[in-house]
């Protein structure tokens, strides 16, 4: 469970931001990792694009039903985006694309995330709340970092085989 925030515009619980969990995001052998709760509010806004797909491909539908089980989930426990299952096929990667691309806009048309609506978006999932409104930014940056995993981008002088900086992309060494 989320620690109750205090000082939630700086994304910061009672506790250390350096303590706050994180996830690791892969992607065909490149990761990165974000903040659990920058991660849900994106794949949140990324569900209600998709939403918006008329007629979408099997695979979007697919998808989307395991986000939203991800997101049934506190942030702590959101694991898996399914990226390496689902989007298997380089038309698939552009449309993605496309569709982070439509999310980071609709997150760009707003200044703030407002307490209320994310304290409504947290509800029944912990017993934390945001005391203050939240920059866009810290959550469109979570998806400029997913753009560039799925672009297949790895950030200069990331290191091989991890990070726990946020959203540097990096290439994850496998061991045979």
């Amino acid at each position: 469970m989320l620690s109750r925030y205090e000082r939630a515009s700086d994304l910061t619980p009672a506790r250390s931001e350096n303590q706050m969990p994180s996830n690791f995001i892969e992607f065909r052998g490149k990761a990165f990792f974000d903040k659990d709760i920058k991660v849900w509010v994106f794949l949140h806004y990324l569900l209600l694009e998709a939403e918006k797909v008329p007629n979408p491909p099997v695979w979007l539908t697919q998808l989307h039903h395991v986000w939203q089980i991800q997101l049934q989930r506190t942030p702590i426990a959101l694991a898996d985006l399914s990226l390496d299952e689902f989007v298997t096929e380089d038309s698939r990667v552009l449309f993605l694309i496309d569709l982070v691309h439509r999310t980071i806009r609709e997150l760009e048309k707003r200044e703030h995330f407002l307490k209320d609506d994310l304290n409504r978006l947290f509800a029944g999932l912990d017993d934390g709340e945001f005391t203050s409104d939240l920059p866009t930014e810290r959550f469109r940056s979570t998806g400029l970092a997913l753009l560039r995993l799925l672009e297949g981008k790895v950030d200069p002088g990331s290191p091989l085989g991890g990070s726990t900086k946020p959203q540097t992309i990096f290439t994850v060494n496998t061991v045979p």
